[in-house]
């Protein structure tokens, strides 16, 4: 379990229905194909302030090399595609692991973690103990980017920030979303339960 003392790793989420349900977090998920599809958090039951209608679980997964460098090397968000149980199911675009110099495919330790309401002195704060994030609104390291579904293009809803480092994988290293100190963003369509990755740094 993560340590309750140590804010900073806890979950959070703008709404009032704070509960002691506890969510999966971490572990792989598949290989296939060239993917490397890590678990970050399944959410059952969806907490109902992420509006999400189309599903009753939702399973947020990465490969977590390519959510850096898929956005770095096309200008373009790392997209993958979930099926009707709202798991992870195949990447729709992404750059080969060849192609990743230092590539790190180890999923993060699994654990159970709590979702909790962010205090609101720290809702606006990049450099808090809010920076694990679960819906309300993210805390931009740049300029705010809206992120458009490839299939519908209707603009996409964040759900989740991810900072870089702070946990291990299963060997004990670090877990870098490509690098040290920032940030990644995920967002969501729920017509066609797609998720959208974006990275930003100082």
């Amino acid at each position: 379990y993560v340590r309750d003392s140590y804010e900073r790793m806890r979950y959070c989420d703008c709404s009032k229905d704070n509960s002691e349900s506890k969510f999966k977090f971490g572990g792989k998920l598949f290989i296939d194909n060239d993917s490397n599809i890590n678990r970050i958090i399944t959410l059952n039951p969806i907490p109902s302030s992420l509006n999400i209608k189309s599903l009753k679980s939702l399973t947020i997964g990465m490969d977590f090399e390519k959510a850096f460098w898929t956005p770095i090397n096309t200008s373009a968000p790392y997209f993958i595609q979930h099926d009707s149980n709202g798991e992870p199911d195949f990447e729709l675009n992404r750059i080969e692991t060849r192609d990743i110099e230092y590539y790190n495919p180890n999923p993060i330790i699994e654990c159970d973690v709590v979702i909790r309401q962010t205090p609101e002195k720290y809702i606006h704060h990049p450099s808090s103990k809010n920076e694990w994030r679960i819906g309300g609104m993210p805390n931009w390291w740049q300029e705010e980017e809206n992120i458009i579904c490839p299939k519908c293009q209707k603009e996409m809803t964040f759900i989740i920030q991810l900072p870089s480092g702070e946990l291990t994988d299963i060997n004990g290293k670090g877990i870098y979303y490509g690098s040290d100190g920032g940030t990644t963003y995920g967002f969501w369509c729920d017509n066609d339960l797609i998720m959208g990755y974006i990275w930003q740094d100082t």
